[in-house]
């Protein structure tokens, strides 16, 4: 049996603008216009590190 790795991986670059974005509205007194915003996420199955042991 060969167990896979599942990792869930998110637009960091992405997030980070729209934090930016929404600091600096809230900074110049402007209201958001939404109270929750979406970043997308990709689940990726990658390999294990290592075949597994025998024996």
């Amino acid at each position: 049996m060969h167990l896979r790795i599942l990792h869930r991986t998110r637009g960091r670059a992405d997030m980070g603008q729209k934090a930016a974005r929404a600091l600096l509205s809230l900074i110049e007194g402007r209201r958001l216009l939404m109270e929750h915003m979406e970043v997308g996420t990709q689940l990726v199955v990658r390999n294990s590190t290592a075949p597994p042991r025998q024996g």
